[in-house]
C-alpha cells in the first residue's frame, strides 16, 4: 500500500513538474499602440514582439470589435551582441478605431501562445489629450480647436412625407493637402428604406471659418423614402493620407510626398429624419408629395 501510494505521488509530482515545464517555454509576446490615447478618426498601429517564435499563426480577428483593421505586416530581426544570438518577431497591426471610449483589447492567440491585452483610450479630435497632449511619451497632439480637415452633412427638410423628395448635403472642408488616393464615402442607411440617387457632380468652393480659410468640396444626393418612420444614416467619412508637413506650419507641404504623411478619417455626423406617411385627408390616386411638378 505505501509503495502503491509513493507512486501515485510521483506520478503527481511529474505532471507538477511537465506542466511547469509546459508553462516555462511558453512565448512571451508583448504589445504595444504608438498613440494611447488615440484620436479617433487616426490610423493607430498595434505591435506585438515575440523573442522567439510562437507555437501558431496570429488571429487577430477578436480586435474587430473595437477596430477597423487595415493591414497586417511581419518583420525578423537578429542580432548577435557578444556572442549571444538575440532574435525577434514583429507583427504590426494597422487599424481605425471605431468608436470613442476605453476599450479592453483581448489577448491575441498565437496557436497555444498569447499576447498580453491591452486597454485603449479613445478620444474625439476636438478634445486635447492630458499632459500637453502627451500619453506616457507615445501619445500625439489630438487636434487643434482649428480643424485641418472635416466633414459636414445634413439633410433638407428635416422632416417630410413618404416618397418625398429630401436632399442629402456632404461638404469636405480642409486647409492641409492630402494625397490624390484619399476618398470621400457615399451617404450609407443605417435603419430606414429609402432610394439614393446622385445629383449634379461635386461643387468646388472657398469658405472661411473661425478665420481659416477652407477648400470645399460640396455632393448633392436625392433620397426618396419608401416607408415612413425614422431613417437613419450612418456617417460618411473622408480617408486619406495626409501629405508631410514641413518648415513647421501646414502652409508648406512636400508636393510629391503623395504616399507618405499620417492616415486618418474624419467623419460626418450621423442623421436622422422623421418620415410621415401619406396624408389621411388625400383621396387621389396617385401621391407625389412636390414643391412643383414639369411634365
Amino acid at each position: 500500500m505505501q509503495r502503491f501510494l509513493q507512486s501515485v505521488a510521483a506520478l503527481i509530482l511529474g505532471l507538477i513538474s511537465l506542466t511547469m515545464t509546459q508553462s516555462a517555454l511558453a512565448t512571451e509576446i508583448n504589445v504595444t499602440v504608438n498613440q494611447n490615447p488615440a484620436v479617433l478618426g487616426d490610423e493607430i498601429t498595434l505591435t506585438f514582439r515575440a523573442q522567439q517564435r510562437p507555437d501558431g499563426d496570429p488571429d487577430f480577428s477578436p480586435l474587430e470589435r473595437f477596430l477597423d483593421l487595415q493591414g497586417t505586416s511581419q518583420s525578423h530581426s537578429t542580432q548577435i551582441i557578444n556572442g549571444n544570438v538575440r532574435q525577434q518577431i514583429t507583427w504590426s497591426v494597422r487599424a481605425y478605431p471605431k468608436s470613442v471610449g476605453q476599450h479592453d483589447l483581448p489577448a491575441i492567440a498565437f496557436g497555444k501562445d498569447k499576447s498580453n491585452p491591452l486597454t485603449l483610450e479613445v478620444v474625439r479630435s476636438t478634445q486635447q489629450l492630458p499632459n500637453n497632449g502627451q500619453a506616457n511619451g507615445q501619445g500625439q497632439n489630438a487636434a487643434n480647436a482649428i480643424p485641418d480637415i472635416f466633414v459636414e452633412a445634413e439633410i433638407e427638410p428635416a422632416t417630410g412625407y413618404v416618397q418625398q423628395q429630401f436632399i442629402y448635403v456632404q461638404r469636405l472642408y480642409y486647409s492641409q493637402r492630402f494625397a490624390n488616393n484619399a476618398t470621400l464615402s457615399t451617404p450609407q442607411l443605417k435603419s430606414g428604406k429609402v432610394d439614393i440617387e446622385p445629383l449634379t457632380g461635386d461643387k468646388r468652393f472657398n469658405e472661411q471659418r473661425d478665420g481659416e480659410n477652407y477648400q470645399v468640396i460640396e455632393r448633392r444626393f436625392a433620397i426618396f423614402p419608401v416607408q415612413s418612420g425614422k431613417i437613419t444614416f450612418a456617417p460618411t467619412f473622408f480617408e486619406g493620407r495626409l501629405r508631410n508637413i514641413t518648415q513647421g506650419s501646414h502652409h508648406f507641404y512636400d508636393p510629391f510626398a503623395s504616399s507618405s504623411g499620417k492616415s486618418i478619417r474624419r467623419y460626418s455626423p450621423e442623421l436622422t429624419v422623421d418620415v410621415n406617411p401619406q396624408n389621411a385627408a388625400y383621396q387621389g390616386q396617385h401621391w407625389l408629395p412636390a414643391k412643383s411638378v414639369d411634365i
